[in-house]
């Protein structure tokens, strides 16, 4: 069994730097899916779901060709 790493609110915020209510609100919305509540933390995977699910496809297609 693996215990994955989990982060809080405060945690997203400050790495995002964006405010707490803007992470809870992200929450309340099912755009970002807590895996425990009280208090609420977010896993690893959901984190970088959310986060690729933000930044379009096209940027990575461009860095690519900017790199080769």
């Amino acid at each position: 069994m693996s215990l994955q790493e989990t982060f809080t609110v405060r945690d997203l915020a400050r790495a995002f730097d964006v405010g707490e209510n803007y992470i809870f609100t992200l929450c309340r919305n099912g755009r970002l899916n807590p895996t425990e509540t009280k208090p609420i933390k977010i896993n690893r995977e959901e984190v970088r779901r959310f986060v690729e699910d933000k930044i379009p496809s096209d940027l990575f297609e461009l860095l690519d060709k900017q790199i080769t």
